[in-house]
């Protein structure tokens, strides 16, 4: 905030220059307080979308988890079995492609979530 140095300000002109000094701080205060409702806002639509998104990823996860094949989830076998498996075998982990997709599915949102702390 600017300082008022009575001092200086001996006649109406030097004043005027003061007043018209302090206005333009002023309009330039005013503009920063609007840009920065404005970025609060973006913000708390980009929080409140991500929340959102976050909220399906781990719907995902349980809806994979509740599947009727059972075993889908962080009790199945890990990505590198699951590859190593196809690799040994030619097959599906358990000649079950339906469960080989849907526990490999699973795997890969989990190291989305672990990849990106913000996400638990």
């Amino acid at each position: 905030m600017a300082k008022i140095d009575f001092d200086l300000i001996s006649d109406t002109k030097s004043l005027r220059a003061w007043c018209k000094k302090l206005e333009t701080m002023v309009e330039a205060y005013d503009k920063l307080v609007v840009v920065e409702r404005q970025a609060q806002m973006e913000l708390k639509s980009r929080i409140s979308e991500c929340a959102s998104r976050i909220r399906a990823i781990k719907d995902v996860m349980v809806v994979l988890e509740s599947s009727p094949m059972g075993g889908v989830g962080p009790d199945g076998p890990t990505l590198d079995e699951l590859h190593a498996y196809v690799r040994d075998t030619g097959q599906n982990w358990a000649d079950d492609a339906c469960y080989h997709t849907a526990q490999t599915a699973w795997r890969l949102i989990e190291q989305l979530v672990q990849e990106k702390p913000n996400l638990r």
